[in-house]
Protein backbone atom coordinates (compact mmCIF):
# COMPACT_ATOMS: atom_id res chain seq x y z
CA UNK A 1 0.00 0.00 0.00
CA UNK A 2 1.36 3.17 -1.44
CA UNK A 3 1.40 5.71 1.93
CA UNK A 4 2.87 9.12 0.32
CA UNK A 5 0.15 11.15 -1.30
CA UNK A 6 1.95 12.81 -3.99
CA UNK A 7 3.30 9.44 -5.09
CA UNK A 8 0.06 8.00 -5.66
CA UNK A 9 -1.78 11.06 -7.08
CA UNK A 10 1.30 11.40 -9.95
CA UNK A 11 1.25 7.38 -10.41
CA UNK A 12 -2.86 8.29 -11.17
CA UNK A 13 -2.72 11.43 -13.01
CA UNK A 14 -0.40 8.86 -15.84
CA UNK A 15 -2.80 5.97 -15.90
CA UNK A 16 -6.10 4.85 -17.74
CA UNK A 17 -9.29 5.54 -17.10
CA UNK A 18 -12.56 4.03 -17.37
CA UNK A 19 -14.86 5.79 -20.35
CA UNK A 20 -16.91 7.66 -18.19
CA UNK A 21 -14.53 9.87 -16.21
CA UNK A 22 -12.64 10.59 -19.87
CA UNK A 23 -16.31 11.90 -20.84
CA UNK A 24 -16.59 13.91 -17.98
CA UNK A 25 -12.60 15.02 -18.49
CA UNK A 26 -13.42 15.86 -21.93
CA UNK A 27 -16.71 18.25 -21.61
CA UNK A 28 -14.58 19.64 -18.28
CA UNK A 29 -11.96 20.92 -20.59
CA UNK A 30 -14.21 21.42 -23.52
CA UNK A 31 -16.16 24.17 -21.05
CA UNK A 32 -13.27 25.18 -19.74
CA UNK A 33 -11.49 26.37 -22.99
CA UNK A 34 -14.81 27.52 -24.13
CA UNK A 35 -14.93 30.16 -20.99
CA UNK A 36 -11.11 31.52 -21.61
CA UNK A 37 -11.73 31.87 -25.22
CA UNK A 38 -15.28 34.34 -23.94
CA UNK A 39 -13.21 35.58 -21.30
CA UNK A 40 -10.70 36.79 -24.15
CA UNK A 41 -13.29 37.67 -26.44
CA UNK A 42 -14.99 40.22 -23.56
CA UNK A 43 -11.45 41.55 -23.07
CA UNK A 44 -11.66 42.74 -26.68
CA UNK A 45 -15.09 44.43 -25.87
CA UNK A 46 -16.95 41.73 -28.25
CA UNK A 47 -20.19 41.07 -26.70
CA UNK A 48 -21.69 38.23 -25.97
CA UNK A 49 -25.26 37.30 -25.93
CA UNK A 50 -26.72 37.12 -22.11
CA UNK A 51 -27.37 33.80 -22.15
CA UNK A 52 -23.43 33.19 -22.74
CA UNK A 53 -22.13 35.24 -19.71
CA UNK A 54 -22.31 32.91 -17.12
CA UNK A 55 -19.55 30.66 -18.97
CA UNK A 56 -17.59 33.94 -18.96
CA UNK A 57 -16.81 33.68 -15.18
CA UNK A 58 -13.07 32.69 -13.97
CA UNK A 59 -14.79 30.30 -11.39
CA UNK A 60 -16.43 28.47 -14.68
CA UNK A 61 -13.06 27.96 -16.30
CA UNK A 62 -11.14 27.00 -12.47
CA UNK A 63 -13.97 24.91 -11.75
CA UNK A 64 -13.82 23.30 -15.04
CA UNK A 65 -10.09 23.02 -14.76
CA UNK A 66 -10.59 21.10 -11.31
CA UNK A 67 -12.85 18.64 -12.73
CA UNK A 68 -10.61 17.50 -15.41
CA UNK A 69 -7.81 16.58 -13.38
CA UNK A 70 -10.17 15.12 -10.35
CA UNK A 71 -11.40 12.35 -13.75
CA UNK A 72 -8.24 11.59 -14.20
CA UNK A 73 -7.33 10.34 -10.51
CA UNK A 74 -10.70 7.63 -10.25
CA UNK A 75 -8.74 4.89 -11.91
CA UNK A 76 -7.85 1.49 -11.07
CA UNK A 77 -7.29 0.95 -7.16
CA UNK A 78 -3.86 0.77 -6.68
CA UNK A 79 -3.92 -0.61 -3.39
CA UNK A 80 -6.32 -3.83 -4.00
CA UNK A 81 -3.68 -6.49 -4.12
CA UNK A 82 -6.09 -9.58 -5.38
CA UNK A 83 -6.08 -10.03 -9.17
CA UNK A 84 -9.07 -11.11 -11.24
Amino acid sequence: METNFFQQLLSRLGKKNPAFFDYIQASAALIGGASIAFQYLDSHHILLPTWLQWLESSTTWVSAGIAAIVAQLPNEDLNNTTKK
